[in-house]
């Protein structure tokens, strides 16, 4: 059983193309190349993975912003007017619910001698079936140094296991400034793009065995609960997993089935039933 589970796991892993580097205003790539780097990042399992936020998707305070393409750069970059009264945009950003925030890195250009390109993470929390108002919490902050020209900061020092993403009652998204307060914005600062890295993770183990055969001190005792939690099994009976047992086809297909959470190819259309 324990081969099953590890060859369930693994067949599950789905690769997808890893992001591309971003170029700043003056620092264009090449016109036939972008630099992609050649490892992938995995949709499925424990390994790293990014969720990403350009420039285009920012949404500034006011109108003073300019959002354009950089000579030879597919993304462009954020950027003010010097009759901005704002110096911050913001965007919503979607992380998958549960996964663990590893790290956040920051892509822009400074050409500014008195103030940096700024970004946080911010996580806002409400209850989850009564009023109250919103907990702001910043998660994690990057900015420039000072060094004129193109630059990458990354935000690390996250505890393991400890930034899980929590859906069902928060909601994260990314504040960008572009100055050295709130309301003065530096024509001389450029934002590109912002990318979270996170990672899946097995929930915590419960402090009770759902199953008298896998107790508490079992080697696979967290990895069998989380099929427990998520819905994926509920044993072979009421009160075993049984762990040595062979698992069909069948049970294969159950598996799968809950876990990815598979629908239907041909839905009911209610218009033209």
């Amino acid at each position: 059983m324990k081969r099953s589970i590890a060859w369930l796991a693994a067949s599950c892993l789905v690769t997808s193309v890893a992001s591309a580097q971003v170029e700043g205003p003056g620092n264009a790539s090449s016109a036939t190349g972008r630099n992609k780097p050649a490892e992938r990042t995995k949709d499925f399992g424990t390994s790293s993975a990014y969720t990403s936020v350009d420039a285009y998707a920012m949404t500034p305070y006011n109108d003073g912003f300019v959002n354009n393409r950089a000579a030879g750069s597919s993304t462009g970059y954020l950027s003010c007017s010097a009759a901005s009264t704002s110096s911050r945009a913001v965007s919503q950003i979607q992380l998958p619910n549960g996964v663990d925030i590893v790290s956040m890195s920051m892509w822009g250009t400074d050409n500014s001698g008195v103030a940096n390109v700024q970004a946080e993470l911010i996580e806002s929390c409400q209850p989850d079936f009564a009023a109250g108002p919103p907990v702001l919490t910043t998660l994690a902050t990057a900015a420039s140094a000072g060094i004129p020209g193109a630059f990458r900061d990354v935000a690390t020092g996250f505890p393991a296991g400890l930034n899980l993403v929590d859906n069902q009652s928060c909601t994260y998204r990314i504040e960008v400034r572009l100055g050295a307060n709130a309301a003065t914005c530096d024509t001389s600062l450029f934002f590109s793009k912002v990318r979270v890295q996170w990672a899946r993770v097995i929930p915590p183990a419960p402090a009770t065995a759902t199953f008298d055969d896998v107790p508490m001190g079992s080697q696979f005792f967290a990895e069998v609960e989380a099929f427990v939690d998520t819905g994926i099994t509920s044993g072979c009976d009421a009160s075993n997993f049984c762990p040595g047992n062979f698992v069909t086809r069948l049970q294969m297909a159950a598996f799968f089935a809950r876990a990815l959470g598979l629908q239907p190819s041909n839905l009911p259309d209610s218009a033209n039933p």
